[in-house]
């Protein structure tokens, strides 16, 4: 979701922001599951598995930056 569309083009801080998802985070899985549906009903996508998982890496902040 647009963000600043939604908040007025305020820029919302990340508590706001974290709020807001907790709050409403029922909501808006829901919501991602229609737009998802909508979109491959349009040709836009092709739906599959994505598999996430917990793992970790480092990555530098910065383009000039070295791994440490």
């Amino acid at each position: 979701m647009a963000f600043r569309f939604i908040a007025a083009n305020a820029h919302p801080d990340h508590d706001t922001i974290a709020a807001f998802r907790r709050r409403f985070l029922q909501q808006i899985g829901t919501l991602f599951v229609q737009v998802l549906v909508v979109a491959r009903e349009m040709g836009v996508l092709k739906m599959g598995t994505v598999a996430l998982d917990a793992s970790t890496s480092r990555c530098c902040r910065t383009a000039r930056a070295t791994p440490a």
